[in-house]
């Protein structure tokens, strides 16, 4: 090859290099950084303990207290499923080393029409062929969109916010079965920080009323391990 021209072609290299590194809007994943980062902060254990003990020992009545809730957010390989897929473990009061008492699938992709995070819910249709998931998540590797059904109207929506992300659901649209005998509405809230999950979900009825619930009436507050123990084996 003509000196010049591999010279040409070298010079090209390093400014489209340069360019992509500039540029805060582009990533090598073709994603915006907005999404690399909500990733980053979502991954790892979360525990609300400090919250618990705090009002343990306060004069909160009881029934607005709230209950230790570990969970681990597990990123995992979901097959066909793009996007990004987290299996959630869910932990008793025990801690991380107590019962698991289950795993949730949510997958989180990138809308470019509304520059936001859109975080679905992910239901397996066939739970005996694919669950219990505890120390079975490389069988997510066969999963396709046949396998699992979502809910668009329960959808999170998250954006950031100057230093944190915020998330919610559309108000009034998200009515489920899921939980109980009869249909609900749920409403779900978060903000998501570099060390800290704030999440409160409130559920209502067909009437409007809420539902209470043991410490529904606040937020819970996580906070993330400072440790950040990312392994894929919670």
């Amino acid at each position: 090859m003509n000196p010049k021209k591999i010279l040409l072609f070298i010079i090209c290299l390093a400014f489209g290099a340069n360019a992509l590194a500039d540029n805060p809007r582009i990533t090598r994943s073709g994603l915006p950084p907005t999404f690399d980062r909500f990733v980053y902060f979502l991954e790892g254990r979360w525990d609300n303990l400090r919250q618990v003990e705090k009002e343990a020992l306060s004069d909160l009545a009881v029934d607005q207290r709230h209950r230790r809730y570990p969970m681990h957010y597990v990123r995992v390989d979901a097959g066909e499923i793009d996007g990004v897929v987290f299996a959630i473990h869910n932990y008793d009061q025990d801690g991380f080393h107590g019962d698991l008492r289950r795993i949730s699938l949510h997958r989180f992709t990138w809308s470019k029409v509304h520059d936001h995070i859109v975080h679905e819910f992910l239901i397996i249709k066939d739970p005996d062929r694919f669950g219990p998931f505890d120390g079975r998540l490389d069988l997510l590797k066969q999963l396709t969109w046949n396998d699992v059904r979502t809910d668009p109207s329960c959808n999170m929506y998250w954006s950031w916010n100057v230093n944190h992300f915020e998330g919610k659901t559309v108000p009034g649209l998200c009515v489920t079965s899921s939980f109980t005998e009869n249909p609900i509405r749920i409403e779900a809230h978060g903000e998501l920080y570099a060390s800290r999950l704030i999440r409160h979900d409130q559920n209502f009825t067909m009437e409007g009323r809420e539902i209470k619930r043991e410490g529904s009436q606040s937020p819970e507050i996580f906070d993330k391990e400072t440790s950040r123990l990312l392994s894929r084996n919670p």
